[in-house]
């Protein structure tokens, strides 16, 4: 007989008979006091060390001496399990420490902010009321569940997105803007049935292989820093009832465990980074529990490392892709200030943050937009940007950042942070072309306007799971988009393979093969008035490519591909347009044929094999579309490939293109003239390295050397 049908039973019992056992509720304590030892008596049996398996457990976890506990410490005492509930709740709804980075005691000026600035309460109504209805989106596919629906439902993507409970920060966040007691009756109902359904895994599961997508460590560090949020939310509300204080404190504690139990040692990117920010929300924001020391020590610890060794002295977080870059800038900005909230200080924590913004202003294209490079997709900088300039300070940051604040900063600096962004004087960025010589991106370009050149050189060394098959790729803009990377598609997708690999960039490929994970090096980088160029170079086993880009100010860019082989290769250089560029091959040109704005030529200067082929480019995670992608391929063993990159409005502009003949023996060197419809005459002599260059009767020991011929004058360029 279970111990649910004892307990019926023996109530039953109570109603006949009440003289001879005394009140209902009396009765129904002992009966649970003895179920309780019970279940003591068999966790000495248990092997899950995360578990909390008992209310008289979870109460031995507490730190009882602390004199605002004294009520629960009086019902632990008796083993009356449902007053010690009862007073842990209450003692949780009314302490005054610890401190989230915002207070529900401040509501009221938060909803006075939202209501001048920001529309008052209707977007997080209108997402709240969407999980009222049981509708989620996550990775561009939407579902309505049911009510009481399956929490491990759909592809393994969507269940862990679905489990990391970011929506019910939302919903927190419109209960507190509204006071709408639905959305605290739904929490109250969401929380107690996830805890109950989900319990926590004797064993660490780091990958999607596991049975329970929730309880991938990486979900788990998230879903309790989202957690201490939405407590915060609710803490005041009638509908959070006691059995959902309870289990969700409990759950909160073995959050902390299983995420302790993961083997403990320094791992590089951002899944510990997330895993530590739970832990340390859970360990500042739950000091009563004995083990809330160990669950700050070792992410402050861990913490303080990853700025250390993942944030590289150029600002870049170690796995050189913009989204994780940004996913673990917030992170730290979060337990920063959770923690001096608090009064805890993290050594080395906020060392490089400021330049961790650097980074993403700097590949920022004059669109306000940064690139899809590995793991990411193209989205704004404005919002972060604007954000660095608040924390920082920054002139630079808030010209290019949102024009006002963000609302999503009142939950982290309080409701003046809209007339302290307003103050804030903004200042076009002195930054123009950047080489960053830790993740090894190079930027180009003419300014900060809409209508500025702009191309980013991608140099970068892999260093995590999330680079792509993009080494000494270029990616151009002037006015709009003209090549592109295509970015992220979903893990879940078996296409997110070829999105990893190198067909869909902008690079060279040998004999048709993805590129081989062999690390770039930064061979020449010159910025000067009229002339930048950069190089980089991968060697192989026997085969070694060097990429250089020239950029005459300010109107094109030459791409130069030196290569040295033993053996005969097939050489395709890649071009990746976007979608609706409606390329067409025109003579030796392949050509963008955009109704409107800037268009981009791309012009071999040798005889080719020129071809556009379709290759699809994501619309979101989970759709895409076909665009087109030139393709130029050519044979040789030691050879050397120009292609011209050059924006215009009017094809009639267009230049001829031709290579000269030199009477330099060096093989590597090449000669390229240019010559534009207007009478102009660009004559420009690229080598490997730097070496004796000549070009008509000019001679100089160089790399690039620039001749420029006008109507009325001919000038050497040279900074």
């Amino acid at each position: 007989m279970t111990i649910c049908s004892q307990i019926k039973i023996l109530l039953l019992f109570v109603f006949l008979f009440p003289s001879l056992y005394g009140s209902a509720d009396d009765i129904l304590r002992k009966s649970m006091l003895k179920s309780e030892m019970r279940l003591a008596e068999e966790s000495l049996q248990v092997k899950n060390l995360n578990e909390v398996p008992s209310e008289a457990n979870f109460f031995s976890l507490l730190n009882l001496e602390i004199p605002q506990l004294v009520s629960v410490k009086k019902a632990v005492k008796t083993g009356d399990w449902l007053l010690a509930k009862k007073e842990w709740a209450n003692y949780l709804q009314h302490r005054n420490s610890p401190r989230w980075v915002w207070s529900r005691k401040e509501k009221q000026r938060i909803r006075i902010a939202f209501e001048a600035d920001f529309g008052g309460t209707a977007y997080y109504n209108a997402q709240a009321d969407k999980i009222l209805a049981r509708e989620f989106t996550f990775n561009g596919v939407t579902k309505i569940l049911n009510k009481q629906f399956n929490w491990v439902t759909g592809s393994p993507i969507w269940e862990q997105l679905l489990n990391r409970h970011v929506w019910l920060q939302t919903l927190g966040q419109a209960f507190t803007l509204s006071g709408k007691a639905a959305y605290a009756k739904d929490f109250n109902e969401l929380v107690k049935d996830w805890v109950r359904n989900h319990p926590v895994p004797a064993d660490v599961n780091v990958s999607w292989n596991g049975t329970d997508k929730a309880w991938m460590t990486l979900e788990a560090g998230i879903r309790t820093g989202i957690w201490m949020d939405v407590f915060e939310s609710f803490s005041d509300a009638p509908e959070f009832d006691v059995e959902a204080r309870y289990l969700m404190t409990r759950s909160i504690v073995e959050h902390a465990r299983y995420l302790t139990s993961r083997e403990d040692k320094y791992r590089a990117g951002n899944w510990q980074v997330a895993e530590c920010t739970g832990l340390a929300c859970a360990g500042i924001m739950f000091p009563e529990f004995k083990e809330s020391a160990i669950w700050r020590d070792r992410s402050f610890k861990y913490l303080s490392e990853h700025m250390e060794k993942d944030v590289l002295p150029d600002g870049t977080h170690i796995e050189v892709t913009p989204g994780y870059h940004l996913m673990v800038l917030q992170e730290f900005l979060k337990i920063s200030l959770l923690s001096k909230a608090n009064g805890y200080s993290i050594p080395g924590l906020m060392d490089k943050h400021e330049k961790m913004f650097d980074f993403i202003l700097d590949i920022t294209k004059p669109d306000g937009m940064y690139p899809a490079l590995g793991d990411a997709v193209p989205e704004s900088s404005k919002p972060v940007l604007g954000l660095g300039a608040m924390i920082y300070k920054r002139g630079d940051m808030r010209f290019a950042g949102v024009e006002k604040a963000q609302p999503e900063w009142v939950w982290l600096f309080g409701s003046g942070v809209v007339d302290d962004y307003k103050k804030l004087s903004a200042t076009t960025p002195a930054l123009q072309s950047v080489l960053l010589p830790d993740s090894r991106y190079a930027v180009m370009r003419t300014g900060w306007q809409k209508e500025d050149r702009y191309l980013l050189f991608d140099c970068a060394p892999s260093l995590g799971s999330h680079s792509h098959g993009d080494r000494l790729q270029v990616l151009a803009y002037a006015g709009r988009d003209l090549l592109i990377d295509p970015g992220q598609y979903s893990y879940a997708e078996p296409l997110m393979g070829y999105f990893r690999g190198t067909r869909p960039h902008n690079v060279l490929v040998v004999d048709g093969n993805d590129q081989e994970w062999i690390n770039p090096a930064i061979k020449t980088w010159h910025v000067g008035k009229s002339l930048e160029y950069v190089s980089g170079k991968i060697d192989l086993k026997d085969l070694s490519h060097q990429r250089t880009v020239v950029f005459v100010k300010p109107d094109y860019w030459l791409v130069i591909d030196h290569l040295t082989a033993k053996e005969e290769h097939e050489y395709t250089r890649q071009f990746q347009f976007p979608i609706g560029s409606n390329a067409v091959v025109k003579g030796k040109a392949a050509l963008t044929q955009f109704s409107e704005g800037m268009n981009l030529a791309i012009i071999p200067v040798e005889d080719t094999k020129l071809d556009l082929r379709s290759s699809p480019v994501p619309t979101s995670l989970t759709t895409t579309r076909d665009a087109p992608q030139a393709t130029l391929v050519n044979n040789g063993k030691t050879i050397a490939l120009c292609s011209l990159l050059i924006p215009f409005l009017n094809s009639m502009t267009l230049p001829e293109v031709v290579r000269m003949e030199h009477d330099n023996s060096k093989p590597g060197m090449l000669i390229v003239q240019i010559s534009f419809p207007n009478g102009r005459v660009d004559k420009i002599a690229i080598a490997e390295e730097e070496s004796d260059l000549k070009i008509n009767s000019f001679s100089r020991k160089a790399t690039v050397l620039y001749l420029r011929k006008s109507k009325n004058k001919e000038e050497f360029l040279v900074e």
